[in-house]
Formats: structure tokens, C-alpha cells, sequence
């Protein structure tokens, strides 16, 4: 960490004379490093790393534990989240299949696959979204907002208890 200070009036007598009070000094300090902003993408490469079973950006597997915050999956080929609590939002991008069993989201999940889509005994206290996946399937999923399926081929599943409004394919799998 470097400061910049406007006087160097510090006092000492080994540079009595040396520096004048109009004098800019550097003063280089060896300080705790401050908490960087964090995106929830971010957040999701750190935790995937540290606590998920990864190969490379191929996939993400968390089991177990709570996100105390809102995360976003973005770039991994395959996502799974197998007995996680996320305290805020999440949001899923991924290009292979999702798997979502056994977890709870205090928000809104989002999920974008371009394959699969499994949500299974899970509580979103938000709306649940699935985009642009081929198949969706929802098995005892409890949704306390509105369910939306959108740019979805197929959906299947039963058992959901759905508070809001189901559009889409997902609408026939409550």
C-alpha cells in the first residue's frame, strides 16, 4: 500500500534539515489486504475450486454447506448442487446439464442450460427460471414464486408445489 503524504514534519533527528515542510514524501507500508469487491461469479469460480469436485471450467459439483450470498455459475460445462442451502439468488449458465437435489435458494434460481435441466426435492423461496435447456424436469420441487420455462423443448416431472404462476412447457408439471 503506498500513501502520499502532504508534510513530512515527522519528528526524527536523523533527517533534521533534509526534508522541508513543502516536501512530498512516499511512505511505503506493509498493510492487511482489504476485502476485494466480489462478484457472484467470482464467488462461484472460488467455490468450485476450493470445495467442488472441477475439471478445470469442465464442470462443478458442490455437495453439502450453505452460500451466504447470491452466486452465479458461469462458464462451467456441467453444474451440480447436491444438498446446498444459498442464502440469496442463484444463477446457472452452463452449456452441459444442471442438476439441482436436495438444495434450498432463499431467491430467484435461474438456470440457463443448452442440455438438461433437473431440479429435484428442492425449495426456492424465489421464482424458479429455466431457459434454452432441451429437457426440463421437476420433481418435488417446492417454488414459493412463479415457475418459468422459457425456450424449453420438453419438461417433465410431478409432485411440485408451485405458488405462483408455471408458463411455458412447465406449466402441465405441477
Amino acid at each position: 500500500m503506498t500513501m502520499i503524504l502532504g508534510t513530512a514534519a515527522c519528528g526524527r533527528d536523523d533527517i533534521a534539515g533534509q526534508v522541508k515542510e513543502t516536501d512530498t514524501v512516499t511512505v511505503t507500508e506493509t498493510a492487511a489486504p482489504t476485502a476485494r469487491q466480489e462478484t457472484p461469479n467470482t464467488r462461484a469460480d472460488e467455490l468450485c475450486k476450493a470445495r467442488g469436485r472441477t475439471e478445470g471450467d469442465q464442470a462443478c459439483v458442490l455437495t453439502g454447506g450453505t452460500i451466504d450470498h447470491d452466486v452465479a455459475f458461469d462458464g462451467q460445462r456441467v453444474v451440480k448442487l447436491v444438498n446446498v442451502t444459498v442464502t440469496g439468488s442463484a444463477k446457472i449458465i452452463a452449456s452441459g446439464p444442471v442438476t439441482v437435489v436436495g438444495s434450498t435458494v432463499g431467491g430467484t434460481l435461474s438456470i440457463r442450460s443448452e442440455n438438461t435441466v433437473t431440479v429435484r426435492a428442492t425449495t426456492v423461496r424465489g421464482s424458479l427460471e429455466i431457459s434454452s435447456a432441451r429437457t426440463a424436469t421437476l420433481i418435488r420441487a417446492t417454488v414459493r414464486g412463479a415457475l418459468d420455462c422459457d425456450a424449453v423443448d420438453r419438461a417433465t416431472g410431478g409432485g411440485n408445489a408451485i405458488a405462483g404462476q408455471s408458463t411455458g412447457v412447465c406449466a402441465d408439471i405441477v
